[in-house]
């Protein structure tokens, strides 16, 4: 095989990489939720009909943000509420960010707590899909009353292995933290995004807040060198080559 078809099938192959990468959704929708919840999808164990009162947009001074309340009495003493979105892991979007905190809490004026008092909220996020399972990357832990706790990647929780890399502080008024993650090993594969919350009957109505969903593309490892795609290192072999091929013959 000459280098001129050499140089041909590269391009071909770079190609339907870029096409098959163009093909499938490797991004966030509406991260910011400046359109409401368009692109997300609520799920719930709840009585029918109870969710969508529960899961709402908000906006602060202008910028949206996903609501979700705990809900208090009149439902059930235990709420599962999900806020959830699909999308592909592509190699140059490996990273997951996330803000999220407390964005109201008042006591329930519609009844009294469950006998004993079931306890508080435990918040979470995790991404599950094709062969790698679920992971968790943080959760809160309202019963005791804990700072949020990164489930790092050599720990586990609920049987789910951690993705969590960074937790850090930020300094606005609803939002206190933001989560990282880490979903290199979903690489090639449609996952989903889970923004959790159970909800448990402690006399509280309680409103969480996340907003500034992402991918982006983790950097480098000191040193490090981000690494082509197979068919673009094939068609810098070929264009190496072809001036040889052009000297020879000159």
């Amino acid at each position: 095989m000459n280098l001129k078809t050499i140089y041909r099938l590269a391009a071909a192959s770079f190609a339907i990489y870029l096409a098959s990468a163009g093909g499938a959704r490797a991004a966030i929708i509406n991260g910011d939720f400046n359109n409401g919840l368009t692109g997300w999808t609520i799920s719930s164990v709840l009585t029918p009909g109870l969710a969508g009162a529960l899961v709402t947009a908000g906006s602060q001074a202008g910028n949206g943000y996903a609501s979700l309340s705990s809900g208090g009495f009149g439902a059930t003493n235990i709420a599962v509420l999900s806020l959830q979105q699909s999308f592909m892991v592509d190699a140059t979007a490996t990273e997951l960010v996330a803000d999220f905190g407390l964005a109201d809490a008042f006591v329930d004026p519609t009844g009294v707590p469950a006998t004993p008092p079931a306890g508080g909220d435990l918040l979470s996020l995790s991404v599950s899909g094709g062969g790698s399972g679920s992971r968790a990357a943080f959760r809160y832990d309202q019963i005791r009353r804990n700072p949020p706790d990164l489930v790092e990647p050599t720990e586990s929780i609920g049987g789910r292995a951690g993705i969590g890399t960074g937790l850090d502080l930020l300094s606005g008024p609803l939002f206190s933290y933001r989560v990282t993650a880490d979903l290199s090993d979903f690489i090639g594969q449609t996952v989903t995004l889970s923004l959790d919350l159970l909800s448990l009957d402690d006399g509280q109505v309680t409103i969480y807040g996340f907003d500034n969903v992402a991918l982006r593309a983790a950097a480098p490892p000191p040193g490090g060198n981000v690494p082509l795609p197979p068919t673009l290192l094939l068609l810098a072999a070929a264009g190496l080559l072809m001036p040889q091929r052009s000297r020879r013959h000159a």
